[in-house]
């Protein structure tokens, strides 16, 4: 996550984001104190004071009051939200008004179509469209997965957020302005960031082929290629090498994957299989070591990354 240290309003708004999560989970279980609601309407009124994207925290929070039930706490996080939009619109009108209609203006103007929400989740992280993230794609499969499960609870308060906020983007961004520029997604970065760290536990946990390959073609990637290319250049290593590498992660769980199919115990394959499990302790214990080998070469990259990060964005 190279981008997360950059001094944008965006992220302040994350926690902000966090902050009216936390307090709506409170209020929805009946645990709110006092001062609960109070915070939340203050989350929700300073967001769009930083920047307008911001109105998107009471545009979580209310849907998730609203499906619990908690009808006039969603009524005052989206008042809180539009009180905060006018208070901006009034710093505007004391500055200058007709310099702020005309700024903002341009800024509609500059709408084109309806892709800015794709361009969101799919295109490069900005930075002259030469930083690509591809833990920002794993979490958004991830929160996918997570949201095909079909737990409520997880839905509302993992995956709605994060997409929730596209969809702000597909009603206010530009589609040439928001590939550009990373900060529009700090806000739900962690977010995002949870669905691909929980993707990458459930591969390893489970060897899952499909999983692990999904972990290095993204994750894997993307933390190799300042850090073991080098500042101004992208790692391409030699095919066979590439491929050598991806086996040796990949291999373990092709052998302890366990093919369904009915009579199991009467036919010759059983009795394979059957053999297998005899000594599949050894094979499963060999496919979590290089699952968890390959996630901590992946993390390595991405600390040394983040520690390189100046030079990184000197080179692009």
């Amino acid at each position: 996550m190279l981008v997360g240290r950059q001094a944008e309003p965006e992220s302040l708004q994350a926690l902000l984001l966090l902050a009216a999560l936390l307090l709506t989970m409170r209020i929805l279980d009946g645990s709110a104190g006092p001062w609960s609601l109070a915070g939340l309407l203050a989350c929700c009124l300073a967001a769009p004071l930083l920047k307008v994207p911001g109105i998107a925290v009471a545009g979580i929070c209310a849907p998730i009051l609203a499906a619990g039930r908690r009808w006039w706490p969603a009524a005052a996080t989206l008042a809180a939200a539009a009180a905060g939009l006018l208070l901006f619109a009034l710093y505007g009108w004391l500055v200058d008004w007709s310099l702020f209609v005309r700024i903002w203006g341009d800024q509609a103007a500059t709408r084109s179509g309806m892709l800015s929400g794709f361009d969101f989740i799919a295109a490069a992280a900005g930075i002259n469209r030469s930083l690509h993230d591809g833990w920002w794609l794993l979490g958004w499969i991830g929160l996918g997965v997570l949201a095909a499960r079909g737990e409520p609870r997880r839905e509302l308060f993992l995956v709605w957020p994060p997409v929730a906020y596209a969809a702000v983007m597909l009603v206010l961004a530009a589609e040439a302005r928001v590939e550009n520029y990373a900060w529009y997604r700090l806000i739900v970065y962690p977010g995002v960031e949870l669905g691909a760290g929980w993707l990458a536990w459930e591969a390893v946990r489970r060897r899952s082929l499909p999983l692990l390959t999904l972990l290095l073609v993204l994750g894997g990637a993307a933390s190799t290629n300042w850090w073991l290319g080098g500042m101004g250049r992208s790692w391409v290593p030699n095919p066979f090498l590439l491929t050598l590498l991806m086996a040796v992660v990949l291999v373990p769980s092709v052998l302890v994957a366990r093919p369904a199919g009915p009579g199991r115990g009467s036919r010759p394959v059983g009795r394979r299989m059957a053999g297998l499990d005899s000594g599949g302790a050894g094979l499963r214990r060999w496919a979590l070591g290089a699952g968890v080998a390959a996630v901590g070469f992946m993390l390595i990259g991405n600390v040394v990354e983040s520690l390189w990060l100046p030079a990184i964005f000197t080179h692009m």
